[in-house]
């Protein structure tokens, strides 16, 4: 029996200590597309900073460089998922549990940028995260923002608990939420549309009476008339357009989850006018 307590004993310190240490991961560079080598060093290292987080220890491709030397590093820093072996020499070589590898891709002002995290001993994926924006400040907060999401994957795919700062940065917006706002735009749109029609309908009127085979009307009434139902007309047709761009901005954001992307706009012409809905989907 004592033996039997003592091997649980045993094991729950194993456990422990295991829980307790840091999960090692190294970066191992990242690959270019019509990007300059001091670009994709910048980014590794910027995503290195960002991949750091209570239960993770990060290795930067600099400090690679230093643990193997140049000429190791040079044949090792090629890795990819497709390469088992080449990744299990890299872990090897630096004691790691896992590998981030990725790429960079700039086409015109666009960047395409993807991120992987390889279990050590098998290649195996634990996490990929893809991300494409507009812009060298944009490409610098994907950046930061895959290497959040990275660190939070490979807690949860190693079973470790994930800190409440770094569940705060990779929270994602609630398409639910969204939608639930959606509300908001389509009761303005409504209400804005009635008073449109009603303004319309009264401008319909004044336009009857100014027409009509009634009693005549004084120059003085007749213009009243004209110009109330003038008035009238306007107020009533932006009033329609502008609940018609609320009705239709509500269904983007029930339709697309309300991505912040999303925009309505009515553009006038000489008759009528034009509507036009752009965003991206979630």
């Amino acid at each position: 029996m004592k033996s039997f307590l003592a091997v649980l004993v045993v094991s729950s310190a194993v456990a422990s200590a295991a829980e307790s240490t840091p999960i090692r991961v190294a970066i191992s560079g990242l690959q270019g597309v019509n990007v300059s080598n001091e670009a994709l060093s910048f980014y590794a290292e910027h995503l290195a900073s960002n991949l750091r987080a209570p239960g993770l220890s990060v290795i930067t491709a600099r400090e690679i460089s230093t643990l193997l030397g140049l000429e190791r590093q040079k044949a090792l820093l090629g890795c990819s998922e497709a390469s088992s072996s080449c990744i299990a020499e890299l872990a090897n070589a630096l004691g790691v549990d896992a590998i981030i590898v990725g790429d960079v891709g700039r086409f015109d002002d666009v960047y395409q940028v993807n991120v992987k995290a390889l279990n050590a001993a098998d290649a195996r994926v634990l996490a990929a995260r893809s991300v494409r924006v507009k812009g060298d400040v944009a490409t610098l907060d994907a950046v930061a923002g895959l290497g959040a999401h990275l660190a939070r994957a490979l807690l949860e795919a190693k079973g470790r608990e994930v800190p409440a700062e770094l569940l705060s940065k990779t929270a994602t917006r609630s398409p639910a939420a969204l939608r639930t706002w959606a509300l908001v735009p389509a009761g303005v749109g409504l209400v804005s549309g009635a008073v449109g029609g009603v303004l319309l309908w009264q401008a319909k009127k004044d336009y009857d009476a100014l027409l009509g085979s009634g009693s005549p009307l004084t120059a003085a009434q007749s213009t009243g008339l004209r110009n109330a139902g003038a008035t009238k007309q306007t107020a009533g047709g932006v009033l329609l357009a502008i609940g018609a761009t609320a009705v239709v901005g509500a269904g983007a954001m029930f339709l697309l989850g309300g991505p912040k992307d999303t925009s309505v706009a009515v553009v006038p012409l000489e008759h009528g006018a034009m509507l036009s809905l752009g965003g991206a989907l979630p």
